[in-house]
């Protein structure tokens, strides 16, 4: 008799799952999925991780309120598996059943400050890499939609990620009971989130038309024509362009994106070679309105107020301030009085930047 008891009271499962009530547990997470969560806040789809969503901690919280289970925060069994020049815990959590008490399962996590994103920091300055020891330091290489470049890093102290590292954990364990519990891990995945984007497969986040031809290069991301395919610009907006790209390129400073710079570049003085190779040489640019050397007859100016300023901001030697003011001149009848005062304000303040007199 006290063996029975003994076998009732230390079981948790008393009786199997039917067919008809494990449908309905799944049907019951889907719904959950589609009527209560956000994407984006619960849940999310990780660019090359796939398409099965990744469950994030409220995602997490929610779908254990919906089967009326709950982590038990001072239940939790933390374990410190740090040393000298690392922080790492491993959390276990708890899942109970919130009517009854009974624990479903449990969810284990673990973080370390040695992984990736806590391990290095940009430096916030040149001089603070240069006096970096040697191998608390690295450069990195990183890539953007817009190609490879270089990032200076430093280590991190450990103390200050102790915190995020132990919270990481946390987090972890609870979506893993969540998942666990609730068996819904043919739904969501965990932690792609956390995963190093060169670690990831390379798999689309959604699947994709068939490959389209290469899209048309653009204008970098400032002036009138930002963004604008390179061949809908005039000729003159290709120049500024051009002489923008050699001085960036030039620039130290802007050294981590050089090899953006001389692709555009390239891009741009491929587009003026085709024009000039396809063009008589009474034809000029059909967006200026005019042949070479005549007044243009349309009363749309080919530069705003606001890219002379910009050009005016970037000058850095006479010639160049010169040549800035030589295109604004030149059209300067059609921009509206306000336009004339803006330019005049940068005019003076490049001037005084540049040393010139009045």
């Amino acid at each position: 008799m006290s063996t029975d008891l003994a076998q009732s009271e230390n079981s948790q499962v008393v009786m199997p799952v039917t067919t008809h009530e494990l449908l309905n547990r799944v049907e019951r997470i889907r719904e959950v999925q589609i009527k209560v969560m956000k994407e984006g806040v619960d849940f999310g789809t990780i660019q090359g991780c796939g398409d099965k969503p990744t469950l994030l901690k409220p995602g997490a919280e929610t779908l254990l309120l919906a089967f009326q289970m709950a982590a038990v925060p001072d239940q939790l069994t933390i374990q410190d598996l740090g040393h000298d020049d690392e922080v790492r815990y491993r959390v276990v959590t708890p899942i109970i059943h919130i009517p009854t008490g009974r624990v479903c399962g449990h969810g284990v996590g673990e973080c370390s400050s040695l992984e990736e994103k806590y391990k290095w920091r940009k430096a916030v300055c040149q001089e603070e890499w240069d006096e970096t020891d040697p191998d608390r330091r690295r450069v990195k290489w990183a890539k953007s939609r817009d190609g490879a470049y270089t990032v200076h890093q430093v280590r991190t102290n450990k103390a200050d990620v102790a915190n995020t590292v132990l919270k990481m954990g946390k987090k972890r364990s609870l979506v893993d009971g969540a998942l666990t519990v609730t068996a819904a891990s043919r739904i969501f995945t965990q932690d792609v989130e956390d995963m190093p984007e060169e670690l990831r497969d390379g798999t689309p986040a959604h699947k994709s038309a068939p490959s389209a031809a290469p899209t048309e290069p653009c204008a970098p991301n400032y002036g009138r024509y930002a963004k604008q395919p390179l061949s809908a610009i005039p000729t003159d907006g290709l120049h500024d362009y051009l002489h923008g790209m050699n001085r960036s390129i030039d620039d130290p400073k802007k050294a981590n994106f050089k090899a953006k710079n001389l692709a555009m570049r390239e891009a741009i003085q491929a587009e003026l070679d085709k024009r000039e190779s396809s063009q008589g040489p009474e034809r000029d640019d059909p967006a200026q309105g005019a042949r070479p050397g005549e007044a243009s007859t349309s009363s749309s100016p080919t530069m705003t107020a606001a890219n002379v300023c910009q050009q005016l901001a970037l000058c850095e030697t006479k010639e160049e301030f010169a040549g800035v003011m030589n295109m604004w001149m030149a059209e300067k009848s059609v921009h509206s009085d306000e336009d004339g005062r803006a330019v005049e304000k940068a005019k003076e303040a490049t001037k005084k930047r540049l040393g010139l007199r009045a």
